[in-house]
């Protein structure tokens, strides 16, 4: 596992030559602080990086509470994967 710290600072290593990403944070995260995501969301734009991002406004770490949000971030999950891994 990555220490909190080094997670919260991913976003400090985006730049234009990011790959599109897909993310997701549940809101009740006693894991990850609410700033990382924030922060990495504003990154990954300020760079024009293609992503798409979810909130789920009731889970913790594990997004366990939000089921319809849920199953529409692996829905862009399975879309993104299908664009940029295709298996042939």
């Amino acid at each position: 596992l990555m220490r909190s710290s080094a997670a919260s600072d991913v976003y400090k290593r985006q730049n234009e030559n990011t790959v599109p990403t897909v993310c997701a944070y549940g809101a009740q995260d006693k894991v990850c602080p609410f700033d990382s995501v924030k922060h990495l969301v504003n990154a990954l734009e300020a760079n024009d990086v293609p992503h798409e991002y979810f909130e789920l406004t009731h889970s913790g770490h594990a997004l366990q509470n939000d089921n319809k949000l849920y199953a529409a971030y692996m829905d862009a999950v399975e879309d993104y994967l299908a664009r940029y891994i295709p298996v042939k």
